[in-house]
């Protein structure tokens, strides 16, 4: 197994007021839009000695083109990184914090942009100086009940009641399929610790909550306690978010769900609960890092049957699930906003009443045919070139390749050498009747019939694979097997070797333990200790006698 290096990072980025408390879909709710905690860039870097990708996972802090590619390019400049094999995601943009303007101007920004990103960087460089060798995993289960679609909001942020008010134009809703696919990959340490832990799922319809959008960190908090409740505080969880998941009907309720602050609490644990189950049903990855870039926004990586893809802005059920349906790898993440937040990709049909694509021009919707366009740049650019990069593998069987062992002769000689010079004769002897009697024992349970072709057929197999000539003749009561010289004593001395004194025994201890409760006698008739020339007789017990 190919033992993997990573290391790990966690950095303050909590921004100070700027005026609103968050920006989303209703404005309205204040409190819930707070930030109660910290939050954070979370750094992992996996490195196999050729290659390295550094993952950065920022909480609710929108992201655009130009900030990401100037993180990217400040690291490289002060690692060994390259700014291509840098991923960068935010975990929500629907309630981020309120840093548009600051991205927007340079006086905000320096104010805090610049701060935050001279943060990272120097994260990120300290987590380059430390390396831990670790094995990763890869699991995923169906999360059944974190789709919270609760009542659908309007846009003066009153509830949809019935039907009639479903088909009118200021819903701020889709309808669709969800993907209900969690997936981990784990990073664990020599000492089988959690080292690190990215998690991958539909984030949007576990969010809604009546018409109060909870900010991401509120139960990705949660679910940080969990993990570090449950599988101790050295584990760094990096969450990225998954696609849109396009809101289920409005009617569908989760009868836990709770239209209060207290809900993130509860989502956050039963999400940690669907992690672990992920974990638990978790397979090890065993192969080098692969990683492609295309045009600075589509990433991918892939190790063994595990992949991630980016996507720059919020994917949509329908092109995740094509993407998965695509890809060529058993497991395969699909990271919305990474490397930029450029809004929604998704169909034009998916709008369910005109005046939607009104609306939500604000947020720089991309509309896209998920078919077409980027879902194939992903699997063309991305996924057909992480495959490309791959070492074609095939299974083989023991018996599916030629019977080739001459070298475990030489290994035999070493031991019964070792033997024979700390133990003495009686203790190599023993030694060769135990394994005859354990690994000859189909050969001994065949010969108890009587039959000698059962050794005819034995000896002309193994000569035929050692390719050796040998003369074995068959009478009514016997087998004869001559040879003019032992192939293993001519492969031991061609090497260089030297016989053990009693290499013999190899055929005399062996075939005598073989006939044990057969009504076949052994009989080695001579041998020549320097080249094995020698002529051996399995007699019937009653005849010879």
């Amino acid at each position: 197994m190919k033992r993997l290096k990573a290391s790990v990072g966690k950095v303050v980025i909590t921004p100070p007021p700027v005026g609103t408390p968050m920006t989303g879909n209703t404005g309205r709710d204040t409190k819930s839009r707070g930030v109660p905690e910290d939050i954070y860039c979370n750094i992992l870097i996996l490195n196999d000695d050729s290659t390295k990708v550094c993952l950065l996972g920022f909480d609710n802090i929108g992201l655009e083109y130009a900030t990401c590619n100037d993180i990217k390019n400040r690291i490289e400049k002060a690692t060994d990184i390259p700014a291509e094999n840098i991923v960068m995601w935010s975990t929500l943009v629907h309630s981020t914090i309120d840093t548009g303007m600051c991205q927007k101007t340079e006086n905000s920004r320096g104010a805090f942009f610049e701060k935050m990103s001279v943060k990272v960087i120097a994260g990120v460089a300290k987590a380059n100086e430390r390396y831990e060798e670790v094995i990763l995993k890869t699991g995923k289960t169906n999360v059944a009940d974190l789709s919270f679609n609760g009542c659908m909001v309007k846009n003066d942020g009153s509830v949809v009641t019935n039907i009639e008010e479903f088909r009118v134009k200021d819903i701020v809703c889709t309808s669709g399929p969800v993907d209900e696919e969690l997936i981990t990959l784990s990073v664990w340490d020599k000492n089988d610790r959690l080292f690190a832990l990215l998690v991958n799922f539909a984030l949007q319809p576990a969010i809604l909550v009546k018409y109060q959008w909870l900010i991401s960190r509120d139960y990705i908090n949660y679910l940080d306690d969990y993990i570090i409740e449950n599988y101790g505080s050295q584990a760094i969880t990096l969450f990225a978010n998954g696609i849109e998941g396009n809101i289920n009907h409005f009617d569908y309720q989760n009868s836990d769900q709770a239209g209060c602050l207290e809900e993130p609490e509860r989502a956050g644990r039963k999400l940690g609960a669907y992690v672990r189950d992920s974990i638990s049903n978790s397979s090890v990855l065993d192969g080098k890092i692969r990683f492609i870039e295309y045009e600075t926004v589509l990433q991918g990586m892939a190790i063994h049957n595990f992949a991630f893809v980016t996507f720059p802005g919020e994917a949509y059920a329908e092109s995740e699930l094509k993407i998965k349906e695509l890809s060529p790898y058993k497991n395969t993440m699909v990271i919305s906003l990474a490397n930029s937040e450029s809004g929604y990709v998704h169909k034009k049909d998916l709008f369910l009443q005109e005046g939607c694509e009104d609306h939500s021009a604000s947020r720089s919707l991309l509309v896209h045919d998920a078919d077409d366009t980027l879902v194939n740049l992903v699997k063309e650019k991305i996924l057909d070139n992480l495959l490309g990069q791959s070492i074609k593998t095939i299974e083989r069987k023991a018996s599916d390749n030629k019977y080739l062992h001459k070298d475990f002769h030489i290994a035999l000689n070493l031991l019964m050498s070792y033997l024979y010079d700390n133990f003495g004769k009686d203790a190599l002897i023993n030694y060769l009747k135990q394994y005859s009697q354990a690994y000859y024992k189909p050969l001994n349970q065949k010969l108890k019939s009587g039959d000698r072709e059962v050794l005819v057929a034995y000896f002309k197999d193994i000569y035929k694979k050692e390719e050796w000539p040998v003369r074995v003749i068959s009478h009514e009561n016997s087998v004869e097997i001559t040879q003019d010289a032992c192939p293993a004593i001519s492969h031991i001395v061609g090497k260089g070797g030297k016989p053990c004194p009693y290499y013999r025994e190899t055929y005399s201890t062996v075939y005598t333990t073989i006939c044990e409760n057969t009504p076949f006698e052994y009989v080695l008739e001579y041998f020549n200790e320097e080249t094995g020339a020698c002529k051996q007789i399995f007699y019937r017990k009653e005849v010879k006698q």
